[in-house]
């Protein structure tokens, strides 16, 4: 009975975050970084650390591809350069899910793949 109890809170737990971080992507900055400061409240240590390493990781990407001088109308990147960011926000998203998973219980391997395309 408490093992179902903890698995399903820790359920609720991930669902939440990933719907968070999910948005994180669509939002301004503002609203990303309260999202993930709230959930970074919650969050064990080692996910709280990673969601901020996500934040930072997005946070760089939007500078490079949307802000500034440089924007998809006006001076964008070449796809190598894109590639280059999206990688590093890719693989900020691998760790941060699997910090969480890691969180969870069992999952010590993690995955090797980002999630959602």
């Amino acid at each position: 009975m408490l093992q179902a109890l903890v698995t399903t809170a820790a359920g609720a737990l991930f669902a939440t975050i990933g719907v968070l971080v999910g948005g994180v992507v669509t939002r301004r900055a503002q609203d990303r970084s309260a999202a993930l400061m709230r959930v970074s409240l919650v969050a064990p240590v080692e996910v709280a650390e990673e969601i901020q390493r996500f934040g930072r990781a997005i946070s760089f990407f939007l500078d490079q591809v949307e802000r500034g001088e440089r924007t998809p109308l006006h001076n964008p990147l070449s796809p190598e350069e894109f590639e280059q960011v999206r990688q590093e926000s890719a693989q900020a998203q691998v760790r941060l899910v699997n910090a969480i998973r890691r969180s969870l219980g069992d999952d010590r391997e993690g995955l090797s793949f980002g999630i959602g395309g």
